[in-house]
């Protein structure tokens, strides 16, 4: 499917820290990005996740996390519907271990539970539901207890219960500006300001930072931003130019030079080796 303009940017209009619902999705939701974070849960259907990019199936028990970071689409199969649960929720919405624990596993967070774990999973999913709608005494410390389990059963799922490697905690300072540099690589960010984010000087910031993620600050926004673009490259026809831009790359000639230095060729022949690409 082509599209000739930017993917939409949902918005975090809503007032409230975390939204449950459940849907149908009989036609397809176009690529898309949010400035939040986006849990959904398949309970009947089949279909086709577009994630950066790559492609993923979409049937019963499928349950995945979407970032700020991310662009996604959803192809439901005809005449199989999808029927699901979807949860949007703010960063302020988790505890700092938990959000620890989503970035020091930075990858596709998606995962198929069956049989009893689905019915575990549908029940944890129908009670935020029910809690969202009542709003009884306790609700919102419900609905954070309920997220919180669903995303560790997700992250248990996604690394197979492996222990995570020694030494990859990351200090909360990092931590804090991490989260910022995921909802604002777009924009033109420097060491300076998400420095300022973790209250730490530069030149120390730039130190901690590189212990904690291996990277340098600059490699680090080069490679998210080169990210978000290579998945527009891949799953849309937007112009080149607007994609430069719009991931955060503020000239031309240094995007089209990284992207060939990280994917072997330039963007519109990237694009014109894709399947299904004339």
């Amino acid at each position: 499917m082509k599209w000739g303009k930017l993917p939409n940017r949902l918005l975090n209009e809503n007032e409230a820290l975390m939204h449950p619902a459940c849907y149908t999705v009989n036609q397809t939701y176009p690529l898309h990005w949010h400035e939040f974070y986006e849990l959904e849960f398949i309970v009947e259907g089949e279909g086709e996740h577009l994630l950066n990019g790559q492609s993923y199936p979409l049937a019963k028990g499928y349950l995945f996390l979407v970032t700020p970071s991310d662009f996604h689409e959803i192809i439901p199969v005809k005449d199989k519907a999808l029927k699901l649960y979807n949860v949007k929720f703010s960063e302020e919405t988790l505890g700092a271990s938990l959000r620890n624990l989503l970035f020091v596993n930075r990858e596709c967070f998606m995962a198929r539970f069956e049989g009893t774990e689905f019915d575990r999973m549908n029940d944890e999913f129908a009670r935020l539901i029910e809690e969202s709608a009542n709003k009884g005494i306790g609700s919102e410390l419900l609905m954070r207890g309920g997220l919180e389990r669903i995303l560790i059963d997700l992250l248990r799922a996604v690394t197979n219960g492996r222990q995570e490697r020694a030494g990859t905690k990351i200090d909360s300072s990092i931590q804090e500006a991490l989260i910022y540099i995921h909802h604002h690589y777009r924009e033109p960010l420097t060491l300076e300001k998400v420095s300022a984010q973790s209250g730490l000087s530069p030149n120390y910031f730039s130190e901690c930072f590189h212990k904690a993620t291996g990277s340098s600050f600059r490699s680090y926004m080069q490679s998210l931003r080169l990210r978000a673009a290579i998945a527009l490259v891949s799953s849309s026809e937007i112009s080149v130019t607007e994609i430069c831009y719009n991931c955060g790359f503020n000239s031309y000639t240094h995007f089209i030079r990284a992207f060939k230095q990280k994917y072997g060729m330039a963007p519109n022949a990237y694009r014109k080796s894709m399947p299904n690409k004339n």
